[in-house]
Formats: structure tokens, C-alpha cells, sequence
């Protein structure tokens, strides 16, 4: 958020390579983007020279590679506590961070511009002394000399520093008088670099061709050093025009067709040479110069119809004229973008900068004086062979920076480090001697005035550099944030929002919904967009406003009064004002400023329809428009309603087919039955013997904060890399995901309505969590498809209606109808049931490619292709969405990894690999028992750990919440209490209290909601007494052998006796025995909460479905087993005694769970004291 206007906009595009899932992926995202225009496909790398965030988002790919294969730690994660009612914030520092990546490498680049000033000083000051003055003055006013340290991603600070580059290397070129094409080619690959990451480049470019050519024909540049330079701009400007995708704002720029110009010049220069008399010549080849750059470029717009940057000569001449329209006035309105202020004049004194570099002119002035006054009127054969051209061209780029800087205030960034270069002149002993020919300074003496020069300037200079030092803080826009969260829950993915440029350059960064403007304004076409959905601040009728934002496909605006607000010091930058600039018809109009304010003030939105207000909070409204269905006419909804009632008769007709068909079985019916009995008898089998084929489907949705709890040193679950989720008994691989916790209440699934179309349907033996992932309280979330297990595949009879999608994976089609179906996708011929859907081998291999590939496509036509079996290799975007449109279900495609594992187990029982290896057995003892012998077998596990880290995220988050009571509630109890007497009013006190936040931790349970009412009872009612009998575990203090109720600042120690005096009895022994047996595996807090949820998810008596809470149950065990096995690599049979402990519960859970509900004490007549379940 702290990214606004164009900032956001560039940090988008590096946010999505670098997210992407392949570097190709991203490119084609930023190449063919319907995102950032919605209803136009751009190519970003065309409009706004995005190569710095490609090179970035490439070396951030490779950089988080090499350090996961080398295990780096570069990134440091901290929960941030805000305060003021804002919830706490992950906060991430180190360069593996993706932020600070792209901020680092941003500021390396700015970090070369001090060494390039030294090296320029050194050149123009002829030494050593040069250069130091230079950095000294760049340093003393860093302030004024770039903006980088509050716009990291703006294209100038990226750009600038090879700017200053370039034109370190040319004057180099000239003070040395080199050429050839080696020089060619270093200035033209600076030159290009450029180019390619600042689209302003080609405007300081133009200045300096032209500096170049007045240097040039003022005789101070050989003819073969200028023709080196001139190639290497024509050679730049073609390689940029490539790597940019024709950019047509090349074509028309001042760039262009003064490199022509000057071209025809020095290539005609044998008979331009022949006019000896200078101010002749200087005229002559003056007037050419300005004629062909100006003629070839007014040519080449108009012949092009090219008005990219028209914009810029209407700014220039607004600033001398009164000359003004809508989009001017939102430039020159802008302080970076008015005249240079008086202030940064001053700072620039006060260091003493701006008289150095005034002295250096004098020099210049004194050399011509000196040296060019005597051969003012002729030329000569010898005159390009005259020194100092470094220093005349440099005077001139001075002069052309200081004239930008003075018109537009942002353009100083290009003057003050020019000034800092530029003053290093008067460290220069020989131009001194040549300037002053009658006027000898001893070499001494000049450098210490060199020196005191510098001195002078730290008395301003070292104050600024401390200013600049001091400057801290942090952003916070608690208003915009509270916005974005509300788009991210309230719209889908796909809603189209329209606003200010600033704030759509934020809404597509943080929320990744498409826009139709942004603040890059160097193109006609954004402009005239621009233009349109600012008409919401205009005085047009508001049916004329929704028309053109509906034309647009806007779906909500966002609105902010602060823009309707008159300007403090310009009345004519008020929105009211450019618009009655602009549209002087409606000027007489209520401005719609007022007509919104006066509805949001007095909550009447009747004058805004047909605009409706969906948010209106924190100085932020959201409008919603209207579908267009009120603009139709009768004739329209007439056709509507006869084509609705059609299409229903045709349905009501099919559906009463389909019932006759199906009343007497055919042959095939019976065939598939048989089939159906079969696979029944396979599923009993796998049952018996503990196997499953349930498919799962991950979800991505927005992590949690992260807890702050580190299990040990030596490990932390929630950013290991490698963290994995093992299954070795079961073919199935499960993800879960939990709900947010809402004040330790568990959220209510919001009410379904489900389509009978799109109903998931279950076969036997397959549980696909579709009403688990429908209840989770997220808004719209958007499926991923992940890693996901095999599912039993069928034949199905040829009694399916075409198009009626049938829950299976890939089948054959019946035999007897293979020639009849056609694919629902290309028309082809069709094979089968493919993925759920009746298709041909050609889309089934198609749409299997693209899932298990995670391909994105793009279309070329506007989303609207009818494929058919041409079409079907024209355009893939829309293939995969007809594939989709049918029935075609991701879900239902086996993984790669899946299938290299099936491939591998097939060659083993072939005999061509050798089989997995077993341990043997390992027998170990805990609590006197011993326990039978667990074997483990080496497989290859397959990565998840991201749903992993997910998983224990949320669950530890759930046990902080509510793993003790809270101080006010142990306030309740009764006065601290006597070992006899009071041990039974007090034990069963904080009794409650625990099985009050065990009901709370249960309720919130990733995949708890997914329970019918009754299973979630009886898991209620079975699991309180093993969860208290495991915190007791927790709570036993080896050193006396007493459990700790309480927290961390109230607490009471209870010892075998005081159980038995409270009337626990024989059971007294199994609670101390198994708290005492869990201590010493010594859990960490990961272990304990997935053991804790593995014994929540246990099979009871009573259970409606079973099966559902088995499965429940292993994604739970998996996840265990996975972090025991990395965390403790050593201790092989560590997980086996992890699961008895489970066993140990339910050996004397059922009797343990009836002594705590019916405790008896022959000390006290308190009867039941422990609250039945249903009282929670």
C-alpha cells in the first residue's frame, strides 16, 4: 500500500513474475494483460518499459532456488502488535523477502550514481581533486538530486544512474577523441539500457544529440568521433524499438528524427565544409538542424495518426501561455510538475553548489573569450581540433538539464548532479591556464582553494546529510486498508473497479482486481479512458455517467470526497473547475460532487441511482452499478421472456424423456449394475484393509498471522522448507484448512444454495470435500488444483444424456454407441467420459496438459472464440473455459508425481526395480506397557508443505486461544483452598473452566464444521475426557509430581491424594501414570495440538458418518507424522508411541469419561458438578 500511484502500478507487474508459476508464465501474464485496462489486452512491456522488474523477478526466481537447495536463512519473519484496534500484521525482513529483494536491487543501481559522479568530476576536473569535489557537493545536496529514497520503483530510478553512465562514457569519448566500433557499441548498450527502463530517456537523449551537434559544429568534436557517437544513438534506438514491441511513442519522439537529421548533416558535412565564414556555417547548419527534426517528426505523427505525447508539448505550452485543458491541469496542478520553487534554489546556494558551478561558467566564458574570440569569423582546415570538447558539451547538457529543471520541478533530479560534475571544473589547472592566459595561479594555490571550497560547503552540507539520515517512519493508511479488505471479502476476482489513478494503481496491486484506468498517462488512448471515468466528478446528467462507465464494463467505483474539494491556493485545480474547462455545456449543472454529498449526508441514495452505495466508511465510497436490464426496451424483454419460457419447455421436455428412458432397464443398465456390486466389493476391501481413494481438492486462501511459538531451536515447522505430509497406509492425500477464529466462537457456515448442474457428485468409496470447502466462511475462494490421489474409474452405459456431466475420472464410452458422440468441447469424434465429461482423446489430453502444467492462456479475440475443430488449436484460453463450461473437473486429474509413483510401483512388481526396503523391528516401552512392533517402509512422500505450514499455522493459533483460562475467570473461583476440605470444589472448578476451552478449541477445528449436527455431539460428548486427561499431561510437573491448573499468574498444584480426595478413585493412578509417561516425551507445541485434533477425530459409537471423521483423522495423523519424522529424524519409533497415546485413552476413556461427569467425593455432598455436554 505504501506503493502509490505509478509505484504500485510497476511493483504489480514484478509481483506477478516473480508469483508466477514459471518465469514464462509471468511473462506471457504481463505481455498479454486484460488486467490493467479491463476490456483491453495490452502488452505492458510495450507501454510502460517494465525490463527492470523482469530482470528482477528473474533473479528473485533463481535467487530463492539456489538458497532452498542451499538452505540459506534470508528472510526473518515478526508478528507486529499495531495497536488502535487494528489487527497484528506479519512484518518480513532480509533479501529473501520478495519486498526488500526488489528494494535492495534498487538500491544497489541508485548507489552507482556516486562513483559515476566521481569518475565524470575526475574527467571534467582533470584529477583526483575533481572527483572529490564533485561527490561533495552531490552529497551535501542529495536531497535535491534524487528521489529514490521516497520512489523506489518509479522508472527514473531505475533509469538515471545509466544515464549518468552514458554520459560519463561519451565525454570520455570526446576528451580523448575516440572512435571506432568498440565505442560504438559500449554507448550504444548503455544507451539502450536506458531506453528500455524509462520511457522519459528518449527526451534526455534528444537534448543530447542536439548538445552534441552545437558542440560538433562549433569545431570542438572530430568528424570520426561524432560519427561513432551518432551510430551508437541510430543503433540504440533500433534495438530499442525491438525490445519494446515497436513502441509508436518512439517513432514520433524528437529522438527519432533528430538522429536522422543530424546523420544527413555529418554525412553531408564534405559540402557543408566549404563555408569558411563560422557565423554563416553556425546559422546554416543551425537552421537545418531544428528544420529536420522538427519536419521529420511533425511528418511521421501525422502519417501515423500518433498522439502518444502530444500531452507533453500542450504542458510546455501551458506554461507560457493561457492555454489549458482537462488533462494539462492535471499535470501542471501537481507540484512536481510546476516551475522550479525558490527553495531548492536557495538549498543549492547555501552549500555553495550553485556559485561553484556559476564560476565554472565563468570559466568557460573567459576560454571563449580567450581562445575562440580571435577566430570568431573563419573557419580553418585544423579547426575540429580543438581541446576541451568534454567541457563544451557538458556546459551545453548543464544548460538543457537547468532549462527542464526550471519548467517542470521533477526534471532537477537531471540538473543538481549535473551542477555537482559541473563544478569539479574549476579544479581543472590546464582549462584554468587556457581561460586565464595573462593570470598564472600557482598549482598550490588553487588547490587549496579547492579544499577551503570544500570545507566551506560542509557547514550547510553536513547538516543536510545528517537530516537526510534522521528521516524515519512508516506508512499507515488505516482507511485504505480497511477498503481493500472489503474488496478482497465482498467481490469476486473478476469485479472491474474505476477511480482515481492513484488509488487503482493500489486496488491492483493489493487486491489483483482488474481496472480501467492508472496513473501512466503517456498514451491517448489511457487519457481518453481517464477522461471518461472522471466524469464521475463532472456536471454531466448521471445517467450519461453510468452509460459510459457501463459501456466500459465497470462493475463498482470508487469514490472519495476529498478529490470534489476546492484547491487551498489554485481554484482552477479543483475537479470543479477542469471539468467546467472541459465540458462548458454542463456548466451551468449541478456538479455531481454535490449530488453525491448531499445523498451521502442525508442517506437518501434515490438521486444516485442507478448507482448503489456498497461501502461508505473510512473516507472511502464503493458504487455499485446497475445492470443494464433497466435500459432495455419492450421489445427486448419481450424476446427475453419468449426465449426464457422456449428454453424451459425444452428442459421440462428432456427431463420427461430422461424419466421414460430410465423406467425399464436395458442390457447395459444391468451390466453397469453388475459393475456398481463390484465396485462395492473392492470398496468393502479396501475398508477391511485400511486403504481409501479419497480426492481432495486445496483451496488457496489468506494465510493467517503467523503464531509466535518455536517448538525448539533446532526446528520451526512454520517456515521449514521442507516440511511434508507423508501417507504410507493410504492412497489418499489430503489438505484442510480452518476457519477464522471469531472471539473463540465457531463461526456458522453461511446458508448454500447449491445448483443441481454443478452438484458434486460422490462415488462409492470417493469423498471429495466439496461441502467441508463450501463452508468455509471465506467470500468466493478460488480453487488451485493440487496434488491429488487416483480415483476408480468406470464404464458408464450408453443411457447418459449427451452433456449431462457423470461423475468419473476417464472412461471408455460404450462400445455400442462410439460412433454416435461427439466431443461436448470440439465436436469431434468423442472416446469417453473423460474427466466428467463426454470428449475426444485430442481435449482429454489437452485439458490434462493443461491442469497437471498449470498453464495460463491468452486469447487473442476477445474471449469469445466458438471452438470447434479449427478453433480448437486457435486459441487455448478458450478451449480450457469450454472444458471447464462442461463439466470438466481439475480435481479429477492424477498429478504427475502421482503417476511416476504408479509407474514406479508397476516396474517394481514387474520385477525391474527392487522392492522398498523394511526396517526391522523397533520395540520400545513407556508406562510399563510394551508396545508391538511398527514397521515402516521408505517411500517417496509427496510435498506439500505449504497446506502443511497452513495447517499448524492455525491449529497452534487455536490452542494460544484457548489453552488457558484467563485471569478473570480464575478470579470466579472460590477463596484458595485447604488440602481436605476445598480440593473438590476447586479441582472441579477448573475442571469446567479447561472443558469450557476444550468445547471452544474443538468447535474451531479445521474440518470440525463439516460435521452434521449429530457427529459433531458425540464428538463433543467422547472427546472432552481424553482432551483433559492430554492437558494434564501438559500440565504435570515431573519435579514433585503434581498437576498445574490455572495460568501463568494464578495456579494450583494438585498431587495424587487431592484426586482421590476429590472423588476420582481407582482412576486416580491412570491420570498420573499417562501425564506422567506424556512429559517425558517432552511435546512441543506442534506435536501436542495435532495429537490433541487426532484424538478429537476419533471413531465413537453412534457416528452417522465415520467415514468422514477417519479421513478427517489422517490428514491430521499425516501432518504429525510428517513434522515428527523432520523434526526428529533420529527417533524412528517416536511417531508409533506418539499414536499409542491415542490407544491409551481410549483403553479407559468410555469409564474415565463417566467418573468426570459423575464424580462422587465422601467429603463433600456437592452432586455433579461437571456440566453435561449439552449445556455448552
Amino acid at each position: 500500500m505504501a506503493y502509490r500511484t505509478e509505484m504500485g502500478l510497476y511493483y504489480s507487474y514484478y509481483k506477478t513474475i516473480a508469483n508466477a508459476p514459471s518465469f514464462a508464465d509471468g511473462i506471457r501474464a504481463i505481455v498479454h494483460d486484460n488486467v490493467t485496462e479491463y476490456g483491453h489486452t495490452i502488452n505492458t512491456l510495450n507501454r510502460f518499459n517494465l525490463y527492470p522488474e523482469v530482470i528482477l523477478g528473474a533473479a528473485y526466481r533463481v535467487f530463492k532456488k539456489v538458497s532452498e537447495s542451499f538452505k540459506w536463512r534470508n528472510e526473518i519473519c515478526y508478528q507486529v502488535n499495531r495497536g488502535y484496534n487494528l489487527p497484528p500484521v506479519n512484518s518480513c525482513e532480509g533479501i529473501g523477502n520478495q519486498h526488500y529483494f526488489y528494494i535492495d536491487n534498487v538500491f544497489f543501481v541508485a548507489g552507482t550514481v556516486l562513483g559515476t559522479v566521481f569518475v565524470l568530476g575526475v574527467i571534467l576536473g582533470d584529477g583526483f581533486l575533481g572527483g572529490c569535489l564533485a561527490v561533495a557537493a552531490f552529497m551535501f545536496n542529495h536531497g535535491e538530486a534524487t528521489r529514490v529514497q521516497w520512489t523506489p520503483p518509479l522508472r527514473e530510478s531505475w533509469a538515471y544512474p545509466f544515464i549518468l553512465a552514458q554520459i560519463t562514457l561519451i565525454s570520455y569519448v570526446l576528451k580523448n577523441r575516440l572512435s571506432g566500433c568498440f565505442y560504438t557499441l559500449t554507448i550504444a548498450l548503455t544507451t539502450t539500457t536506458c531506453m528500455l527502463f524509462w520511457q522519459f530517456s528518449q527526451f534526455a537523449f534528444a537534448t543530447q544529440v542536439a548538445c552534441l551537434y552545437a558542440t560538433y559544429i562549433l569545431d570542438f568534436i572530430p568528424f570520426s568521433t561524432m560519427a561513432t557517437v551518432i551510430r551508437a544513438h541510430a543503433l540504440s534506438f533500433i534495438l530499442s524499438f525491438v525490445l519494446l514491441f515497436g513502441n509508436e511513442m518512439l517513432l514520433t519522439s524528437m529522438l527519432l528524427s533528430s538522429i536522422v537529421t543530424v546523420m544527413i548533416l555529418i554525412f553531408s558535412d564534405r559540402l557543408l565544409s566549404r563555408i569558411t565564414f563560422r557565423p554563416l556555417y553556425v546559422l546554416l547548419t543551425g537552421v537545418l538542424f531544428l528544420a529536420g527534426t522538427l519536419g521529420i517528426k511533425l511528418a511521421i505523427g501525422h502519417y501515423l495518426a500518433i498522439e502518444d505525447d502530444a500531452h507533453i508539448f500542450e504542458i510546455l505550452r501551458s506554461k507560457f501561455t493561457d492555454f489549458a485543458t482537462f488533462h494539462t491541469r492535471l499535470y501542471t496542478c501537481a507540484a512536481e510538475f510546476d516551475f522550479i520553487q525558490m527553495e531548492t534554489v536557495s538549498k543549492l546556494s547555501k552549500t555553495l553548489l550553485l556559485p561553484t558551478a556559476l564560476a565554472s561558467l565563468v570559466l568557460v566564458a573567459f576560454l571563449a573569450l580567450n581562445q575562440e574570440l580571435p577566430n570568431f569569423l573563419w573557419r580553418s582546415s585544423a579547426s575540429r581540433q580543438k581541446q576541451f570538447g568534454e567541457v563544451i558539451y557538458n556546459t551545453l547538457q548543464l544548460l538543457c538539464f537547468s532549462l527542464m529543471a526550471v519548467l517542470i520541478m521533477r526534471l532537477k533530479l537531471f540538473a543538481t548532479p549535473q551542477l555537482c560534475v559541473f563544478a569539479a571544473l574549476v579544479a581543472n589547472s590546464r582549462f584554468f591556464a587556457h581561460s586565464f592566459v595573462y593570470f598564472k595561479v600557482p598549482s598550490w594555490l588553487q588547490k587549496a582553494a579547492i579544499i577551503a571550497l570544500i570545507a566551506g560547503m560542509t557547514t550547510t552540507g553536513v547538516a543536510n546529510i545528517h537530516k537526510q539520515l534522521s528521516i524515519s517512519g512508516e506508512y499507515s493508511n488505516p482507511d485504505q486498508e480497511a477498503l481493500f479488505e472489503w474488496i478482497q471479502t465482498n467481490t469476486p476476482k473478476e469485479a472491474v473497479f474505476a477511480g482515481t489513478m492513484p488509488v487503482m494503481a493500489n486496488v491492483k496491486l493489493s487486491t489483483e482486481r482488474p481496472i480501467v484506468n492508472h496513473p501512466h498517462y503517456e498514451h491517448k488512448a489511457l487519457r481518453d479512458r481517464t477522461l471518461k471515468v472522471y466524469s464521475m466528478f463532472s456536471k454531466k446528467p448521471l445517467s450519461d455517467v453510468h452509460k459510459t462507465l457501463s459501456d466500459m464494463r465497470v462493475n463498482f467505483f470508487i469514490y472519495q470526497d476529498g478529490w470534489c474539494q476546492p484547491h487551498h491556493s489554485r481554484p482552477e485545480c479543483s475537479y470543479r473547475s477542469m471539468w467546467d474547462l472541459q465540458d462548458p455545456e454542463n456548466k451551468g449543472r449541478e456538479s455531481l460532487c454535490d449530488v453525491i454529498s448531499n445523498a451521502l449526508r442525508t442517506k437518501k441514495f434515490e438521486p444516485l441511482l442507478p448507482f448503489s452505495v456498497v461501502y461508505n466508511a473510512h473516507n472511502y465510497v464503493v458504487f455499485k452499478y446497475a445492470g443494464i436490464c433497466s435500459d432495455w426496451s419492450v421489445a427486448e424483454m419481450t424476446v427475453w421472456i419468449v426465449v426464457s419460457l422456449i428454453l424451459s419447455i425444452i428442459t421440462l421436455t428432456g427431463c420427461a424423456a430422461k424419466k421414460e428412458l430410465k423406467k425399464s432397464p436395458t442390457p447395459e443398465d444391468l451390466e453397469r449394475q453388475k459393475a456398481e456390486a463390484k465396485e462395492k466389493e473392492r470398496e468393502a476391501y479396501r475398508r477391511e484393509h485400511g486403504m481409501s481413494t479419497a480426492t481432495v481438492t486445496y483451496h488457496d486462501l489468506p494465510p493467517p498471522a503467523a503464531p509466535s511459538w518455536t517448538p525448539t531451536p533446532s526446528i520451526n515447522p512454520l517456515h521449514h522448507p521442507n516440511l511434508v505430509v507423508a501417507r504410507k497406509w493410504s492412497s489418499a492425500t489430503h489438505s484442510i484448512f480452518t476457519e477464522p477464529l471469531h472471539g473463540g466462537v465457531a463461526p456458522q457456515p453461511p446458508a448454500m444454495h447449491f445448483n443441481p448442474a454443478l452438484e458434486i457428485k460422490t462415488e462409492p468409496g470417493v469423498s471429495l470435500w466439496g461441502n467441508f470447502l463450501t463452508h468455509l466462511p471465506y467470500p468466493d475462494p478460488s480453487p488451485q488444483i493440487a496434488e491429488s490421489r487416483s480415483v476408480k474409474r468406470r464404464n458408464f452405459s450408453s443411457q447418459n444424456v449427451r452433456g449431462v456431466p457423470t461423475p468419473c475420472s476417464s472412461s471408455a464410452a460404450p462400445l455400442g454407441h462410439q460412433n454416435e458422440e461427439l466431443c461436448l468441447v470440439c465436436g469431434d469424434k468423442a472416446s469417453g467420459y473423460h474427466y466428467n465429461a463426454l470428449t475426444c482423446e485430442g481435449c482429454k489430453g489437452f485439458f490434462r496438459r493443461s491442469i497437471t502444467r498449470k498453464a495460463v492462456y491468452y486469447c487473442k479475440y476477445g474471449q469469445r472464440c466458438d471452438i470447434d475443430m479449427y478453433m480448437r488449436r486457435k486459441c487455448q484460453h478458450c478451449r480450457l473455459e469450454k472444458c471447464m463450461r462442461i463439466g470438466m473437473r481439475p480435481e479429477l486429474v492424477v498429478p504427475e508425481e502421482q503417476c511416476r509413483l504408479k509407474r514406479v510401483a508397476k516396474l517394481q512388481r514387474a520385477g525391474a526395480l527392487p522392492s522398498p526396503q523394511l526396517s526391522p523391528p523397533d520395540t520400545v516401552s513407556s508406562t510399563g506397557d510394551t508396545l508391538a512392533s511398527v514397521s515402516t517402509e521408505t517411500v517417496v512422500y509427496p510435498q506439500i508443505s505449504a497446506e502443511s505450514h497452513e495447517l499448524i499455522n492455525r491449529i497452534v493459533l487455536l490452542d494460544q486461544q484457548f489453552s488457558l483460562p484467563s485471569d478473570e475467570a480464575l478470579m470466579e473461583l472460590s477463596s484458595p483452598f485447604d488440602a481436605d476440605q476445598s480440593s473438590f470444589q476447586h479441582l472441579a472448578e477448573l475442571t469446567i473452566l479447561n472443558l469450557q476451552l476444550i468445547h471452544q478449541f474443538t468447535q474451531n477445528l479445521p474440518g470440525f464444521a463439516t460435521l452434521n449436527e449429530s457427529d459433531r455431539r458425540i464428538i463433543h460428548k467422547g472427546c472432552k475426557t481424553e482432551l483433559l486427561m492430554l492437558r494434564a499431561g501438559r500440565q504435570y510437573d515431573s519435579l514433585d509430581g503434581t498437576v498445574v491448573w490455572g495460568n501463568e499468574t494464578r495456579n494450583w498444584r494438585f498431587t495424587r491424594e487431592m484426586y482421590r480426595n476429590a472423588g476420582i478413585g481407582a482412576f486416580t493412578d491412570c491420570i498420573f501414570d499417562f501425564a506422567c509417561s506424556l512429559s517425558k516425551m517432552k511435546l512441543d507445541q506442534g506435536e501436542f495440538t495435532l495429537l490433541a485434533a487426532i484424538a478429537v477425530f476419533s471413531d465413537r459409537p453412534g457416528l452417522s458418518d465415520p467415514k468422514h471423521v477417519e479421513e478427517l483423522q489422517e490428514v491430521y495423523t499425516a501432518a504429525l507424522q510428517s513434522y515428527v519424522e523432520l523434526r526428529r529424524p533420529s527417533q524412528r519409533t517416536f511417531f508409533p508411541r506418539l499414536l499409542l497415546r491415542i490407544r491409551d485413552l481410549k483403553v479407559f476413556g468410555p469409564d474415565q469419561n463417566d467418573m468426570t461427569m459423575h464424580p462422587s467425593s465422601s467429603k463433600s455432598s456437592t452432586p455433579h458438578l461437571f456440566p453435561s455436554p449439552s449445556s455448552f
